[in-house]
């Protein structure tokens, strides 16, 4: 694994993801970053929904004192990339448009596809090229 400061883009969005977990699944069966912070305002019924509108308030209130500390991985610098500190703050940052243009902490390495929990953020990306595809 090779480490990097990286900048989040615009183009990264759609490529982030948190780790696959049945705690998650309730908010986005896609573990995406961006469905996740959509679907957080209305799952007030869950406990990481309530966590993520806790840290969005924070971050609104004083944004200079919010811990913006990411880390992801990915296989290459395409994506995707599953997060894997720093998950709840991640989707907080995007709920306030502050995501785009934080710095953050990039592991890529190929190998990272062998990792059970990164296997959510691979089955995306081929769902995703698939929908580009051309139609026969």
């Amino acid at each position: 694994m090779e480490w990097y400061k990286a900048e989040v883009e615009e183009k990264d969005l759609e490529r982030i993801f948190v780790i696959s977990s049945n705690e998650w699944s309730d908010l986005s069966r896609s573990f995406r970053v961006v469905d996740i912070s959509e679907k957080v305002a209305e799952n007030t019924d869950n406990e990481i929904a309530c966590e993520i509108l806790g840290l969005t308030g924070k971050l609104r209130e004083n944004p200079e004192s919010f811990d913006r500390k990411i880390i992801m991985v990915g296989a290459s610098f395409e994506g995707n990339f599953t997060l894997i500190d720093g998950n709840k703050r991640a989707i907080a940052l995007n709920k306030v448009g502050k995501l785009i243009g934080n710095n953050i902490y990039l592991g890529i390495s190929p190998k990272i596809t062998s990792y059970r929990w990164a296997e959510q953020a691979m089955l995306s990306q081929k769902s995703i090229r698939n929908l580009h595809d051309p139609v026969r």
